[in-house]
């Protein structure tokens, strides 16, 4: 066996296959293509982006931002509304709008599979993989608001929007403490200071006020609040966001990086499977 695999691999197609899968690999850990900093000069229009945070790339890092600003590690149960409010500022500008995407060499096998088998696919969903980015979309600023505060031992849920008018949804976010749900939109960001002056009321509770949506949202002419609030669907307390393209995205991205090692066991188990038949018959 362990002959005919080395005979197997030393011929045309397998060193072909070999090669390209160790350049992949190799760009794959390289990963040139992933943005080091973000332009310092770009300011995106009504978002509250800082480039600076771009050097936070992890949720334990992000953690320990929004714990410094807090001033302490642990949250005060009196006090969980300004921890929550923290975070919510920190996503705010830690991002810019626009969808955070994979690329050839960053989950390359994850890439060339998606158009196949669905095109979103390549819309990072897990927390490390956004804050490799400095922009994210609505869902993708979400969860990792989501993952930031569940670490600290929150609830959170989703809050999912439609506006009819243009066929597009939009993921909004509250957050539970003090027996009750409260309001968070880190993506579209409405008018925190009218929020938090009401105690960060919970998305029923506005919409039961005559002309707060209107308000909070009013700097955002690209939002039609009698369409988009119409009828917000919610999701359950720290439910898994994109479940399937979780796995999907977290297993490509692994046989990415170990691209090789595969393309070794799928040569060996042709050589195990053929290693009886006759060259012509083998096809290698």
């Amino acid at each position: 066996m362990k002959s005919a695999f080395i005979h197997t691999l030393c011929k045309p197609i397998p060193i072909v296959l070999m090669s390209i899968a160790c350049v992949i690999t190799a760009i794959e850990w390289i990963k040139p293509n992933r943005p080091e900093q973000a332009d310092p000069n770009f300011k995106p229009n009504k978002e509250a982006f800082n480039p600076q945070l771009f050097s936070i790339r992890s949720i334990d890092a992000g953690i320990k931002y929004c714990d410094s600003v807090y001033g302490k590690n642990q949250i005060n149960k009196s006090d969980t509304a300004a921890y929550v409010n923290q975070v919510s500022r920190f996503v705010k500008n830690r991002f810019y709008h626009g969808y955070s995407n994979f690329s050839f060499g960053y989950n390359t096998i994850g890439w060339m599979l998606a158009p196949i088998l669905h095109k979103d696919l390549t819309a990072t969903v897990m927390p490390e993989d956004i804050l490799q980015f400095p922009n994210g979309a609505c869902s993708q600023q979400s969860i990792v608001f989501f993952e930031l505060l569940k670490r600290k031992g929150l609830l959170t849920r989703k809050v999912g929007l439609f506006d009819s008018t243009i066929g597009g949804g939009h993921f909004t976010s509250e957050v539970f403490w003090n027996d009750s749900w409260h309001f968070y939109d880190v993506n579209k960001e409405p008018d925190a200071s009218i929020l938090e002056s009401l105690g960060r009321p919970s998305l029923e509770e506005i919409l039961k006020r005559p002309g707060l949506i209107d308000s909070v949202y009013s700097a955002r002419k690209d939002v039609n609040t009698a369409s988009m609030f119409k009828n917000p669907e919610y999701g359950s307390p720290n439910q898994a966001e994109a479940p399937n393209a979780t796995i999907y995205q977290w297993t490509t991205k692994w046989m990415s990086l170990t691209l090789p090692v595969w393309v070794l066991l799928a040569i060996a188990c042709w050589t195990f499977i053929f290693r009886n038949k006759k060259p012509a018959e083998a096809g290698v």
